[in-house]
């Protein structure tokens, strides 16, 4: 499955959905401020729940994950899977970001929160 690209701009990250992802997903791009960045760091995958989520995307609980899920009091987007063992997990400040939490598994995640936190401190 294709991964998700990360590109960094002036003011904000992009991640990009390629190919089966777009579907999966139910999205095709997610554009991140710095400023809504609240933390991020390398994690283990965290699964949403089966029930009281509204999912828009794919939950194969324990195989893959991907697209947006709305539960009480978060907003989340995830696109990982079981051979995951850490993502990048951004967390953001409500009201600078529709999302509260994006965690993607990308190919070089050290590489991207280097960069990350670089042009957080510019």
């Amino acid at each position: 499955m294709a991964r998700p690209t990360v590109s960094f701009g002036p003011d904000a990250l992009e991640l990009r959905f390629h190919g089966v992802a777009v579907l999966l997903a139910a999205k095709r791009r997610v554009r991140v401020p710095y400023a809504a960045i609240a933390s991020a760091a390398l994690e283990p995958p965290r699964w949403p729940p089966w029930w009281g989520y509204a999912r828009f995307g794919t939950n194969l609980r324990g195989v893959f994950c991907a697209g947006t899920f709305v539960g009480p009091g978060s907003r989340r987007l995830m696109y990982f899977g079981s051979r995951d063992a850490r993502v990048l997990t951004l967390r953001l400040v409500r009201g600078l970001s529709w999302y509260d939490e994006v965690s993607v598994a990308l190919d070089a995640p050290e590489r991207a929160l280097q960069e990350l936190e670089l042009r957080r401190k510019r």
